[in-house]
């Protein structure tokens, strides 16, 4: 294990929870304003950075805005999005090259839209993943759309994490055609190409339990996640090249802080799983935990003070079951899991 490397990623993750407003909002939650910095890829030219803006609604006009503070504007754009539609803008594309191979210095961006839309950013590679917000402006909800960027060398992968029993997801395929270059997606948000239906459990997902959610994505898709009860999302490299990566975990009220959240930390072989947990609030008992057979099984707890973390690291060995965070009732904590290459 690289002891620096580990210490030091921990250490940015409290620095960045102690920034935080005292009311977290959900993580990257739909808005009609947008100001994101789109770094350039620092390891292979290949592995392209690009920016994607995904409508909610039906005629929604966007702009985004290449502020210039890099000597060029190239990548500024406007148009119109239907829902469920993406524009996918690659930095190293549209004159330019800000990406690695050219300029090497990225672009910061200014959005803006008539509705609300979703806005993200990720490379063409295998490696990452991330949690998707839902569309009623929180991390939990009953309807998503996931656009899949381009990969490597294997499909993008899907989990999520239900909060009810009986609770029943859908996943649909919406996309017309693969779009994997900058430009405009083709969808029918009406399409009814349900790639995989499954009713979940409290404890239960569907990549440890029922191995639906693996190499579910094409690259270049665009899919609609939807269910009769509000779940949570993650995606991307969730199985097979899980090596890097991290997120803020989603909480049962949608937001980064909470006092319930249910998470997996998908990883490669032997690669470490590592959580952070950090409390909100004084004297607060936490407990992780993960689900076998029907019950919880304690892994570790702590009694935090106010932005004290509580740190469990896979030492051990790893654990391939659903997660659950729980504190003090009244009080809070925020959940980033992460692994380890």
């Amino acid at each position: 294990m690289n002891t620096t490397k580990s210490i030091l990623r921990l250490i940015l993750v409290l620095i960045l929870i102690t920034n935080l407003n005292i009311t977290a909002n959900a993580t990257g939650e739909a808005s009609t304003y947008f100001q994101i910095f789109v770094p350039p890829n620092a390891d292979n030219a290949s592995r392209k950075a690009n920016l994607v803006i995904t409508a909610i609604y039906d005629n929604t006009t966007f702009q985004i805005v290449d502020d210039g503070m890099d000597g060029d504007t190239d990548d500024s754009v406007s148009g119109t999005l239907m829902a469920g539609q993406s524009y996918i803008l690659y930095i190293a594309d549209n004159g330019i090259n800000d990406d690695k191979g050219g300029k090497h210095d990225g672009d910061y961006f200014i959005v803006t839209s008539s509705n609300l839309v979703l806005a993200s950013q990720s490379t063409d590679s295998d490696w990452q993943h991330d949690w998707v917000p839902a569309t009623n402006k929180t991390s939990k909800g009953q309807r998503f759309f996931i656009y899949a960027p381009q990969k490597t060398s294997s499909n993008r992968d899907l989990n999520v994490y239900a909060y009810e029993d009986s609770t029943t997801v859908t996943i649909k395929a919406i996309h017309t055609t693969l779009t994997t270059t900058t430009g405009y997606t083709q969808v029918n948000i009406d399409t009814n190409l349900i790639v995989k239906q499954r009713t979940l459990n409290v404890g239960e997902d569907i990549i440890f339990k029922y191995n639906d959610g693996k190499n579910i994505m094409k690259s270049g898709g665009t899919y609609l996640i939807e269910s009769n009860k509000p779940i949570t999302v993650q995606y991307g490299a969730l199985h097979g090249n899980s090596k890097d990566g991290g997120g803020y975990v989603p909480s049962e009220n949608g937001s980064s802080s909470g006092d319930l959240f249910y998470f997996t930390v998908h990883t490669q072989a032997a690669r470490e799983q590592e959580v952070r947990i950090v409390s909100w609030d004084s004297a607060n008992i936490v407990n992780l935990d993960y689900y076998k057979n029907g019950n919880w099984v304690s892994i570790d707890n702590w009694t935090l003070n106010n932005l004290e973390p509580g740190d469990w690291i896979s030492t051990t060995g790893n654990i391939n079951k659903v997660f659950r965070v729980t504190c003090t009732p009244g009080k809070k904590v925020s959940v980033f899991e992460a692994l380890y290459d």
